[in-house]
């Protein structure tokens, strides 16, 4: 089995010697490489992360709507929900790098809202707006 190096190197020198650019035609060439799998390996060519980064894109509707509940305190999951329309988005990296900011805090205190007991604590805390 050739290792995952040695497939980026040689779909390197293929687009270099062939000319060939297109992952479908790089996969063929390749043998054995699904077209997603030279994608990742144009990918790591190019130094580009895997992970996605949508601070610039999230970050500002989250102030919007803390804005308007000034004070008050949310869940990580909430945002997510109200914001981004889907709770299953994670804005947990978007979330800590808001608090590096000093645009939110975060604190971790039980919950008691009548849902759950009251020796649970939020998972993750609770992300409030810092004045500004």
């Amino acid at each position: 089995m050739t290792s995952r190096a040695d497939r980026i190197a040689e779909c390197s020198a293929i687009m270099q010697s062939e000319g060939i650019s297109s992952p479908r035609a790089l996969a063929e060439r390749l043998g054995g490489v699904s077209e997603r799998s030279v994608q990742r390996y144009l990918r790591d060519l190019e130094g580009r992360c895997r992970r996605t980064d949508h601070y610039e894109e999230w970050m500002p509707l989250i102030l919007e709507h803390l804005r308007r509940y000034p004070r008050s305190r949310f869940t990580r999951c909430e945002p997510a929900r109200v914001v981004m329309g889907d709770r299953f988005v994670t804005l947990g990296s978007t979330l800590r790098r808001m608090e590096r900011e000093e645009l939110v805090t975060c604190t971790v205190e039980p919950r008691s809202d009548g849902f759950f007991s009251p020796e649970q604590t939020v998972s993750g805390g609770s992300f409030i707006r810092t004045s500004p």
